[in-house]
C-alpha cells in the first residue's frame, strides 16, 4: 500500500496509456468538465481536457488567468508576482510542457550562475546544471567535509533522476519498488534535516547545501527531504530556468490552448458554490446566479476552502474534512517590487541572491513567522541578469521578498477588508523601507536613489487574490505528515470532484501545481 502511495506521489503520466483511456471515452461531449479557479492547476488540467476534446469551462475570479503565476504594470514596468526560477529541461516538467504544446508559444531561458548566497564572511554563486562542480565549489570552501557533500549532492540528484526514471518507465513492481528505487523510499520518513546529519555536521556546508529550503517554506528540522530533493535535485542537475517575458506569458499561453480547443475561460467571475445531488457533482453556481451544469469539477481553489465554504453536499464526510483540517497552511509572504532608472544588468552578480544574517535556519524561520524585517533573510530577485531588455532601456526591475507568517497580519485584517487601510499601510510602508535599507547596505550601494516605482505586497494582499487561508503560497505545507507517500490525494470522497492545486499532490511551485493539473486530468479518465 505504501508503494503504490508513493507511485500516485511521482505518477507518471504516460501518453500511450491516456490515449488508450481517452479512446475508451466515444462521446466526450456527454461528460462537460467545470474548473473551478485559473491558476496554473486549474489552467493545466483544463488545457488537457480541451485538447482530449472533452467541453469544459473554467471559472477565474480575477482578471487575469494565472493565480501567482500573473504580474502586473507599474509605470513603464512589468512586475512578475512570483517566478524566480524553474527546472525545466530533461525531466517529467518539460514532458509535460511538449504534451500541452507549450514549447510552441513560450520561450524557456536558461539561467547562468542564478543562485547566490551572501552572508557575513561568504559570498558564494552556485554553479547551475552541474553537480560535479557544485561538489568542487563547496567543497573548497569546506575541505574537511569533501566526503560528505558530495554525497549529499549525489543523493539529491541520484533522488530526481529516479522519479524521472519511474515517469519514463511507467511501469513497476509494488513490491519490488523499495528495491527499484531506493534511493526515493530511503527519504520516505526523513526531513532535510536528518538527511544532512547522514553526510554532514551540524555546522559547517549544511547552510550552503540546503539554503534552498526557503523556496519550499519550511526549514530543514520540518521539511519533507524527499520534496527538497526532487526539486533541488532539478536545479543541480538540469539548471535553472525562466518563462521569457514572465510568468503571465505561461498563463496566457495555457489559456490560449484552452480556447483554441473549444474550451471556455470565463474571467472575473467568482464560483459560489460546488452543487451536489445525492452524494454526486452536478455543477456549480456563480456570483451572478447562473447555474452551470456538469458532473465533474475540478478545484484550483484551496482545499479548505473548497470543502469547508463552496462544496454544498449533504454526504457524511466528516472524517475527510477531520483530516484536513490536521494540515497547515504553508507560510506566505511579504515582497516589495522595485523600478529602478538605473541599468544594473552585469553590474551586480546573480540572478537571485538570498541574504543571510548568518543565523541558524531555524532561527530565521522564526523570525519570518513573525515578520521580523530586521532579522530575516530574504532574497533579491535582478531580473535584468535573467536576459537582456527585460527592463526598458537604461532601468531595471527587482524584487525584494521574504516568507511571512499570517499571524502578525491577523489584527490587521478585518480592517483591511473593510477598507480601513491606515494602519496596515504604516506597517507595510515600514518593512518595505527596512527592505530596501539592508538591500543597500548588503547588495547595491545608492539603491534608493534609483527607486522609480514602487510596490509591496503582503499576505493580506494574497488572501485577496487567490483566497488562500493565511495568505499560503505553497498550498500545505511539506510537513512529514503531509509529503510525499502521506500527501492528499486529488481525488475526494465526492463523486465527480477533483482537485489541482499546490493544495493538493504533489504540492507547490510552479511545475507542482501544473502536475496536479496533470494528475486531475488522468483521474478524470480513469473514472469515466
Amino acid at each position: 500500500m505504501k508503494s503504490a502511495s508513493m507511485a500516485a506521489a511521482v505518477a507518471a503520466f504516460d501518453r500511450c496509456n491516456i490515449d488508450r483511456l481517452s479512446e475508451k471515452i466515444p462521446d466526450k461531449t456527454m461528460h462537460p468538465v467545470i474548473v473551478v479557479g485559473g491558476g496554473l492547476g486549474g489552467l493545466t488540467c483544463a488545457a488537457y481536457l480541451a485538447k482530449e476534446g472533452f467541453p469544459v469551462t473554467l471559472f477565474e475570479q480575477h482578471h487575469l488567468p494565472g493565480g501567482y503565476a500573473t504580474s502586473f504594470a507599474r509605470g513603464v514596468y512589468d512586475f512578475d508576482v512570483s517566478l524566480h526560477a524553474t527546472s525545466l529541461k530533461d525531466n517529467a516538467s518539460y514532458q509535460m510542457f511538449e504534451n500541452l504544446g507549450l514549447l510552441e508559444k513560450v520561450e524557456i531561458i536558461p539561467l547562468k550562475k542564478a543562485h547566490r548566497i551572501l552572508k557575513p564572511g561568504m559570498d558564494l554563486t552556485l554553479p547551475d546544471g552541474d553537480p560535479d562542480e557544485l561538489i568542487k565549489l563547496v567543497s573548497s570552501h569546506y575541505p574537511k567535509e569533501k566526503k560528505g557533500i558530495e554525497g549529499f549532492v549525489r543523493k539529491v540528484v541520484d533522488v530526481e533522476q529516479e522519479a524521472y526514471a519511474l515517469f519514463k518507465k511507467k511501469d513497476f513492481w509494488k513490491i519490488l519498488f523499495p528495491l527499484q528505487y531506493g534511493n526515493m523510499w530511503s527519504l520516505r520518513n526523513k526531513t532535510l534535516s536528518q538527511l544532512l546529519d547522514d553526510y554532514v555536521p551540524k555546522q559547517g556546508s549544511r547552510e550552503v547545501l540546503s539554503h534552498l529550503w526557503g523556496y519550499y517554506g519550511l526549514p530543514p528540522a520540518q521539511l519533507s527531504s524527499f520534496y527538497y530533493a526532487v526539486a533541488t535535485g532539478g536545479y543541480w542537475r538540469n539548471g535553472s530556468h525562466y518563462i521569457k517575458p514572465n510568468a503571465q506569458h505561461l498563463s496566457n499561453a495555457l489559456k490560449e490552448i484552452i480556447q483554441e480547443n473549444g474550451g471556455k475561460v470565463i474571467l472575473s467571475m467568482k464560483v459560489d458554490s460546488i452543487d451536489t445531488r445525492n452524494g454526486k457533482i452536478t455543477g456549480v453556481t456563480t456570483a451572478d446566479g447562473k447555474r452551470y451544469k456538469a458532473p465533474l469539477v475540478v478545484s484550483n481553489a484551496s482545499i479548505p476552502v473548497t470543502v469547508n465554504s463552496l462544496l454544498k453536499t449533504n454526504l457524511r464526510i466528516d472524517s475527510y474534512v477531520k483530516k484536513i483540517a490536521a494540515y497547515r497552511p504553508s507560510i506566505s509572504s511579504f515582497q516589495v517590487w522595485l523600478g529602478l532608472k538605473e541599468n544594473l544588468r552585469g553590474r551586480v552578480p546573480g540572478c537571485s541572491v538570498s541574504i543571510s544574517t548568518g543565523i541558524n535556519d531555524q532561527e530565521s524561520f522564526r523570525h519570518s513567522l513573525h515578520a521580523n524585517s530586521e532579522k530575516v533573510n530574504f532574497g533579491v530577485t535582478i531580473y535584468d541578469n535573467y536576459f537582456k531588455g527585460y527592463s526598458p532601456p537604461g532601468r531595471s526591475t527587482l524584487s525584494l521578498i521574504f516568507t511571512s507568517g499570517y499571524q502578525p497580519w491577523k489584527s490587521l485584517e478585518k480592517d483591511y477588508f473593510a477598507n480601513r487601510k491606515k494602519e496596515y499601510n504604516n506597517v507595510k510602508k515600514n518593512i518595505t523601507e527596512t527592505l530596501i535599507k539592508r538591500t543597500e547596505k548588503h547588495l547595491i550601494p545608492g539603491l534608493s536613489s534609483m527607486i522609480e516605482e514602487s510596490e509591496s505586497a503582503s499576505p493580506l494582499t494574497n488572501i485577496s487574490f487567490t483566497g488562500n487561508p493565511d495568505g499560503a503560497i505553497y498550498g500545505f505545507e511539506q510537513s512529514m505528515n503531509n509529503s510525499f507517500i502521506n500527501r492528499i490525494k486529488n481525488s475526494t470522497p465526492v463523486q465527480g470532484l477533483y482537485f489541482a492545486s499546490a493544495w493538493g499532490s504533489p504540492g507547490g511551485g510552479y511545475t507542482g501545481v501544473m502536475r496536479a493539473g496533470e494528475d486531475a486530468f488522468r483521474l478524470i479518465l480513469q473514472e469515466l
